[in-house]
């Protein structure tokens, strides 16, 4: 490929990126670690519970 085509590859794949949907998508991963990183041991106790169900 061309340097051309490269550049248009790319900037084709931003064209079609849905910014909502991403931007939805990266605020729930920002939800859900965040908390995780700054409180690790309520963390693990969060993911412990659902594992003592079975």
């Amino acid at each position: 490929m061309t340097e051309q085509n490269i550049a248009s590859d790319s900037s084709s794949a931003w064209s079609k990126l849905d910014i909502p949907t991403f931007t939805g998508a990266l605020i729930l991963l920002a939800l859900a670690t965040i908390p995780l990183i700054i409180w690790p041991e309520q963390g693990a106790d969060w993911v412990d519970k659902p594992k003592s169900i079975n």
